[in-house]
C-alpha cells in the first residue's frame, strides 16, 4: 500500500490495509507505526504517527490499527490516571507523559491504568 493512501485513510474508521512488517502476534493494544517495510511496533513518537494495533497479524497479514480522532483500548506501560496526556514507551506501551516531554504526547488517558492494564485512550 502507498504511504500516500494510509495517510488519506488516516481519518477512515480503521487503517487496516496496510501489512504487518514483522510478526505482531503479542501486540494487541500496543503503539504500532508505518515503516517502509510495513507496520511496526512503535517505538518512539518522533519516527511517525502512532496508531494503535487492534489484532496480532504475523508479519505479511492484514492489519487493524486505529489513528488519531479515535477513542481505543491500549496497554498501558506505567501508571496512568484519568485524564493524563500520554506517550508512548520504549517497549510500545503508552504511558502518561512527564513534563518534560509535554511535545511528545499521542493522545489522553479517559480511564485509569496500572502497568499491564487494558485502558481508554483518545488518540489525538
Amino acid at each position: 500500500m502507498a504511504f500516500d493512501s494510509l495517510k488519506h485513510a488516516l481519518g477512515a474508521e480503521n487503517l487496516g490495509t496496510a501489512k504487518a512488517g514483522t510478526n505482531l502476534t503479542a501486540g494487541q493494544y500496543l503503539g504500532v507505526q508505518l515503516v517502509g517495510t510495513g507496520v511496526e511496533y512503535a517505538v518512539t513518537i518522533n519516527s511517525g504517527q502512532v496508531c494503535v494495533l487492534y489484532n496480532n497479524p504475523a508479519s505479511g497479514e492484514a492489519v487493524t490499527m486505529y489513528g488519531p480522532g479515535h477513542t481505543v483500548k491500549a496497554k498501558s506501560g506505567g501508571t496512568i490516571t484519568a485524564g493524563q496526556y500520554i506517550t508512548i514507551t520504549g517497549s510500545s506501551a503508552f504511558s502518561a507523559v512527564g513534563s518534560a516531554f509535554a511535545d511528545v504526547r499521542v493522545g489522553y488517558a479517559t480511564t485509569a491504568a496500572t502497568s499491564g492494564d487494558i485502558f481508554t485512550l483518545r488518540l489525538t
